[in-house]
């Protein structure tokens, strides 16, 4: 480093003021891993809050599901009593054929849908993410 240069560093960074590169070198790697440390916390916290969140929303789902499946059967149920009313008589097993087959298919359609919905990008340590790419275009633009 030419004394311009050295001079231009020195006051920028006065903590650097008669340091030897060695001790500089053990400084940056100090902070480096201090550095690391602290992103790698970051992110165990904002994984463990996504989660947290997650598992709510999970159980919660779950207990409404319960609850509509039990009223979804007695709704059923009665299109079946219902459908059989209006079919022939000689024909007892048409009325349960035609309701499961219906129900069935907007189960199976609804399930295609929601299957394309699901990807991991919901779970991901966005902001830790983002603030490792910006510690890296800062260190990057120190280093050069």
């Amino acid at each position: 480093m030419n004394e311009t240069a050295s001079a231009a560093y020195s006051a920028n960074h006065p903590e650097a003021e008669g340091r030897s590169v060695a001790s500089l070198m053990r400084h940056f790697i100090h902070e480096l891993t201090a550095l690391l440390r602290d992103e790698v916390a970051l992110a165990k916290g904002e994984m463990a809050g996504n989660i947290s969140s997650l598992r709510g929303g999970i159980v919660a789902i779950v207990g409404g599901a319960v609850v509509l499946i039990a009223g979804l059967v007695v709704l059923l149920d009665a299109a079946v009593v219902a459908l059989m009313l209006v079919l022939p008589t000689e024909l007892p097993w048409l009325a349960p054929l035609i309701v499961g087959g219906v129900v069935t298919l907007i189960g199976a359609a609804m399930m295609s849908r929601g299957s394309k919905k699901f990807s991991a990008g919901g779970v991901a340590p966005d902001q830790t993410l983002e603030h490792n790419r910006r510690d890296r275009r800062v260190l990057q633009e120190r280093l050069t």
